[in-house]
């Protein structure tokens, strides 16, 4: 819901755009956010309930009554605003920027690992 409210098609959206804290800046907002089911056993492992919660996520108004309608409006202006008042600020740039580094660095491979397998392999490796 949280995602489909900003636009975000990702999970790493929420660290590209409010930093790898994200969680802390709006962890509380996105648990406002109403779920008006309860479901019971098996309803999850025979699809039940993942097929409610997708409908849910797409059409929300549907499901909720006037409180539940208020309070998914506050949540939507409150992640809306925070997504302002982070993603738009000076540091912005440079929690994308670490965010990037990090992901390169993760997926990095050291150059010696490299050689080593050409090397290994032998011969020519084109």
């Amino acid at each position: 819901m949280a995602a489909q409210i900003l636009n975000f098609t990702n999970y790493g959206d929420y660290a590209d755009y409010f930093g790898p804290r994200w969680h802390y800046y709006i962890g509380d907002i996105i648990a406002g956010i109403p779920i008006p089911f309860k479901f019971g056993k098996g309803d999850f492992e025979k699809g039940i309930a993942v097929k409610i919660l997708n409908d849910y996520a797409e059409n929300p108004y549907v499901y909720l009554d006037e409180t539940g309608k208020k309070q998914l409006v506050a949540v939507d202006a409150a992640l809306l605003e925070k997504f302002t008042d982070l993603a738009f600020d000076e540091a912005a740039e440079m929690r994308w920027r670490e965010a990037q580094q990090k992901e390169a660095n993760k997926n990095k491979v050291p150059v010696e690992v490299l050689q080593l397998e050409l090397s290994e392999r032998g011969g020519d490796p084109f």
